[in-house]
């Protein structure tokens, strides 16, 4: 799957097209029950998003 590159930069700071779009909709200050209705995924999978290291 292709990757997003983070504020430019490279190697583990990545995230994937799904990751990005939650990030996008979660600085609009929208909970994760919230992001995930309007992306018609779980909020238990927003969450997963958000702590991936």
């Amino acid at each position: 799957m292709p990757v997003v590159d983070m504020l430019g930069m490279s190697g583990n700071n990545q995230l994937t097209p799904q990751e990005a779009q939650i990030a996008h909709i979660a600085r609009e200050g929208r909970t994760n029950p919230e992001i995930g209705a309007e992306l018609s995924i779980s909020a238990c999978t927003v969450g997963h998003g958000h702590f991936r290291t």
